[in-house]
Order: structure tokens, then sequence, then C-alpha cells
């Protein structure tokens, strides 16, 4: 689940996005680097600007509704 700056929850699936790079055991890694709004994983080894992140969740929400 995403919590959107306008406080919007949305439920999404980030495993087209980030199953290459990150094993689902270690999801439990997610943090947010503080100076550039990364979603990261595995300590920095993998990361999602916000404008992806944004953009992947927008395509795949509209995928949902129609």
């Amino acid at each position: 689940m995403l919590n959107s700056e306008n406080g919007e929850i949305i439920e999404v699936n980030l495993e087209k996005l980030i199953g290459t790079y990150v094993a689902k055991d270690a999801l439990n890694t997610a943090s947010i680097d503080q100076e550039w709004g990364c979603l990261e994983f595995n300590n920095g080894m993998a990361d999602i600007e916000p404008k992806t992140l944004y953009e992947f969740v927008t395509a795949y929400h509209c995928k949902q509704a129609a």
C-alpha cells in the first residue's frame, strides 16, 4: 500500500516494477531515502524515483479500473 501526499492510499502490486531487482524476501528492506525521496530496497542497491513510482501506480490503477 502506498500513501500519497494528498492522503490517498493505493494498494498496488509492484512485482512488475521491482521483481527483477528485489527478491520477495527482501521486501522488508524497503525505506525512503530522506535526501532524494526514492523508495529504496537492499540498502539502496535498488531504488525507484518518486516520478517513476507515481507513473507506475497511476498506470496500474487505471488498468484495474477498466
